[in-house]
């Protein structure tokens, strides 16, 4: 990705970088790696993320300009100018959109940077790109040739949290929020949720007796479109092997809610876009994917969000 043209914030311009300068601990009881490692991982977890990390010139909100200082042990170390800019770019006009994330890099294989290119290509309209690309060895090479399990994308985090969220638009005098459950416009989803179930267990009883978990997971899909807090393509060591990267829809706490590979071209990463506008999954998404373990019918987050009672497994019977 060429970051020539891309805005360069002014230090402490991102919400994490405010979070850093203000709780940064000169105490010598971590290196100064090992406390920007503790700090990211907590602002990553934050429910709300208060006022004061952003600068809104319309309103005094507590925001500081960080000392040259905080500059030079804090900030500068952390990430290049090229991932501050990827960062903002994120942070402001990637609310909706994708990430594109390369996790693995093999210097002796140079076909694998004719697919990356070609899949960077299809991420492009026009002159404009519709995905934030992540595709920098410096940073982002967490992936080792014998690792094919496809998690090392959680570790973007670190560099940039970004990636993470939260991306919701602020209104004057409103906090951040990172949702643990679907938000307040979503509430009906559940009512559409338990009206999908009950049809769904009408014409299929037999599987509803034998294992009820296939058809929850199906019919939440609507609730899995309100929690999604980030759509990210993985370009794994699988992705190479098999032309195949990984889609992965996941909550404001990086847990999968969604994934599968899939063919990435102009058509389906359209399809992807105007979806995720409109807070829904695309149909060979839901229907075909793998639910995460956490959202799973029997994961402990689902619980919580599907909310079904004995009331409504007695009415669906």
């Amino acid at each position: 990705m060429d970051y020539t043209n891309l805005h360069l914030p002014p230090w402490g311009a991102l919400p994490a970088e405010q979070y850093l300068i203000r709780h940064w601990d000169y105490s010598p009881m971590l290196s100064a790696e090992q406390q920007r490692i503790v700090l990211v991982a907590e602002y990553c977890i934050l429910e709300v993320i208060p006022r004061e990390l952003y600068d809104d010139p319309t309103e005094p909100t507590g925001f500081r300009i960080p000392t040259q200082n905080e500059i030079a042990v804090i900030l500068r170390p952390w990430r290049c100018d090229d991932m501050r800019k990827l960062a903002w770019l994120i942070q402001l006009r990637f609310n909706q959109y994708p990430i594109l994330i390369r996790d693995h890099y093999d210097a002796s294989n140079s076909h694998h940077d004719r697919m990356m290119q070609y899949w960077m290509t299809a991420a492009a309209h026009g002159d404009k790109l519709l995905w934030a690309i992540i595709n920098d060895e410096r940073c982002f090479y967490f992936a080792r040739p014998s690792d094919a399990d496809s998690q090392h994308w959680i570790t973007t985090g670190y560099v940039l949290p970004e990636v993470v969220g939260p991306h919701l638009v602020r209104l004057p005098g409103f906090e951040t929020i990172r949702w643990k459950d679907i938000p307040p416009w979503c509430e009906y989803q559940r009512d559409v949720f338990k009206v999908r179930l009950y049809l769904e267990r009408g014409r299929n009883p037999e599987q509803w007796e034998v294992d009820p978990s296939p058809i929850i997971e199906s019919c939440a899909s609507c609730l899995h479109s309100c929690m999604c807090a980030m759509v990210v393509v993985l370009v794994d060591k699988v992705a190479f092997e098999t032309g195949r990267p990984l889609l992965i829809y996941a909550d404001y706490y990086t847990n999968v809610i969604r994934r599968r590979r899939f063919v990435l071209n102009r058509d389906t990463l359209r399809e992807i876009v105007n979806d995720r506008w409109h807070l829904s999954l695309t149909p060979w998404m839901w229907q075909e994917s793998e639910v995460g373990d956490r959202y799973k019918a029997t994961g402990n987050l689902a619980q919580d969000l599907y909310q079904l009672t004995d009331a409504d497994y007695n009415y669906l019977q």
